[in-house]
């Protein structure tokens, strides 16, 4: 508790740097991140623990300016439609487990959005500034004493962001997603992967090939919720066929990732033709996804029949809406013995379904929270083109450390800004090697 007060007390004291609307410098409030989050504190415990007596490599300012040239930037949310763009101090220490890395590129999805428009999702609320962003590649600076995955200087990686306990029995279970003390990167109150510099655990980060990039690389974690889903989830097989509900971002990461666990036939709906067109230009250009038929359907302007349900019946099906109508046409959509797996958030948790549909076909509901053990999957994936050119969904790239298309970006995301500019955003990526520009 006195280290929380000591770190709330530096807060009020200092000094101006730089700032979207304000200027002032949080830098030691950001660095100290133990201080006022308390997952991350646990987890540093248990990593002391560990680790033992293993020394941890304290750079000097030398150090600091060799490894690390330019400013800290990092991009804070202040409080809900509130972001400022602050220079933090440069990590100083490197723990035994840690990476030292220069982030890259840093993607932006609806919970950032969601965290940026209202200030919570669920039970996570923003109390406190918060450093945003969890999809990001960067550059491997420097690694403690402590690493064994062979991580080196110059090496490229793709960032995971959930740091779990290791301990509890989700995680001896091997289901390290549902450890009830994750810390993940940019849920309040855990700071995210806008900043120029930042030490990750080891363990977490997975060097990418040659041939990827780190905007690549950022997509490895908006993938995982779709390798997820159809790997460890759906388990789906070559040459079954897949139902995709929903057709924004997560419906077509879904719809890429069952083509690269190799789906041979993928009906994907959507009421927006804008969206489904995005689906039927990705497969045409990317002429090296074979063997895959993928079906685009309007459900607005052709209904979902029962005839077609009937004539359609599919091995897995994938709700990437959380409506419960949806919910009906994949059960009634879903063959005796399938799957029905749950993706999308239901605005109202309580619906109701023909149990019957369930027990005497036998078919199985599951759900889906974040993701474990896809990295190495989506790196392989991405990198042997299995699911085309996955950079063809980013619509649209931007400096965020640029106060005319920092917010603005993060914006074009919001569905009622493209509803006015006419235009469907797919993916917004961060060029985090880019100047700043204030």
């Amino acid at each position: 508790l006195q280290f929380l007060r000591e770190a709330k007390s530096i807060i009020s004291r200092a000094a101006p740097i730089v700032s979207l609307r304000n200027t002032s410098n949080k830098a030691t409030y950001f660095y100290e991140e133990s201080a006022l989050d308390p997952l991350k504190g646990k987890f540093d415990e248990r990593q002391h623990r560990r680790f033992g007596s293993m020394d941890a490599i304290k750079l000097t300012d030398a150090d600091q300016k060799r490894l690390m040239p330019e400013d800290n930037m990092t991009a804070v949310l202040e409080k809900k439609l509130t972001v400022d763009i602050y220079g933090m101090e440069r990590p100083s220490i490197i723990q035994p487990w840690e990476v030292l890395i220069e982030v890259n590129n840093t993607g932006i999805c609806g919970s950032d959005l969601e965290y940026y428009k209202h200030g919570v999702i669920g039970p996570f609320v923003l109390k406190q500034p918060m450093i945003m962003g969890h999809e990001s590649g960067g550059t491997v600076l420097a690694v403690g004493k402590g690493v064994t995955n062979g991580l080196k200087p110059g090496d490229r990686v793709a960032l995971e962001p959930g740091l779990v306990c290791g301990e509890c029995s989700a995680c001896k279970a091997k289901k390290y997603n549902l450890c009830p003390d994750v810390t993940f990167f940019a849920t309040p109150p855990v700071h995210g992967t806008m900043r120029k510099y930042m030490k990750h655990h080891f363990e977490y980060c997975y060097k990418i090939p040659d041939n990827m990039t780190t905007e690549e690389a950022a997509w490895c974690e908006p993938l995982s919720v779709g390798i997820h889903t159809g790997g460890n989830i759906a388990c789906i097989q070559p040459g079954e066929t897949v139902a995709i509900f929903g057709a924004g971002p997560i419906g077509i990461i879904n719809c890429l990732t069952s083509i690269g666990y190799g789906a041979s036939k993928i009906i994907i709906t959507d009421i927006s033709d804008d969206k489904l067109k995005i689906v039927t230009d990705y497969m045409e250009n990317n002429p090296s996804i074979t063997g895959c038929k993928v079906v685009t359907m309007n459900t607005l302007k052709d209904k979902m029949t029962d005839e077609f349900k009937r004539d359609n019946q599919m091995d897995k099906v994938i709700d990437c809406v959380g409506h419960p109508a949806i919910l009906k046409d994949a059960l009634d959509i879903c063959k005796p013995g399938g799957i029905v797996t749950i993706v999308g958030m239901a605005a109202d948790p309580n619906v109701n379904i023909d149990i019957s549909n369930v027990n005497v076909q036998e078919k199985t509901i599951n759900g889906v929270f974040r993701y474990r053990y896809t990295y190495e999957r989506a790196i392989d994936m991405i990198s042997k083109g299995k699911m085309g050119d996955v950079t063809q969904l980013i619509t649209h790239r931007a400096n965020p450390w640029d106060v005319k298309e920092m917010e603005p970006a993060l914006e074009r995301l919001d569905m009622e800004t493209q509803k006015k500019s006419g235009r469907t955003e797919m993916k917004v990526m961060y060029d985090m090697t880019m100047k700043p520009s204030l």
